[in-house]
């Protein structure tokens, strides 16, 4: 009940905040961080804003930056993901960038086993306004890893 209530709360925090906002679980543990994933599908992103925003708390913490992005059997390719994958890379600089595609029909536990396996110190996503209609469809990636990780999730809002 107390996950529920306090995770529900930093969740809604994160979607109606006009900022980035960094949720941190009650068991996070906490070291160096080497590496900042950022799990996104590159669609319907301000690519620079978010390569801005990663570089930054990259370049604060000495650590490498990676993407995540999971395909499934509903991936459909579309030039806008590879465009913004390109402008994210390119917008890193000097930042070690790597980008790890897993298929795996489940997301949610695709980005879990990966940033678990890989020590991510932190995983960025990009929060997205879906509307109120689709809003009553979409099931929150964030929402879903917010209770399950036990590393700061930064929840990114572009410009």
């Amino acid at each position: 009940m107390k996950e529920t209530l306090i995770g529900s709360n930093a969740i809604r925090v994160s979607r109606d905040a006009n900022c980035d906002v960094l949720i941190v679980p009650a068991d996070a543990k906490f070291g160096k961080i080497s590496c900042v994933s950022l799990a996104s599908d590159l669609t319907d992103i301000d690519a620079e804003s978010v390569s801005e925003t990663l570089h930054h708390y990259c370049k604060i913490f000495g650590a490498k930056a990676e993407i995540i992005q999971v395909k499934n059997s509903f991936t459909v390719p579309k030039e806008e993901r590879t465009e913004n994958r390109n402008k994210i890379v390119e917008g890193m600089g000097h930042i070690k960038t790597g980008i790890v595609q897993p298929y795996d029909e489940n997301t949610a536990e695709a980005i879990e086993r990966h940033v678990t396996l890989n020590k991510s110190g932190w995983l960025a996503v990009i929060h997205k306004d879906h509307g109120f209609l689709a809003g009553l469809f979409h099931k929150s990636l964030t929402k879903q890893l917010a209770f399950h990780l036990e590393i700061p999730i930064l929840s990114i809002h572009t410009k």
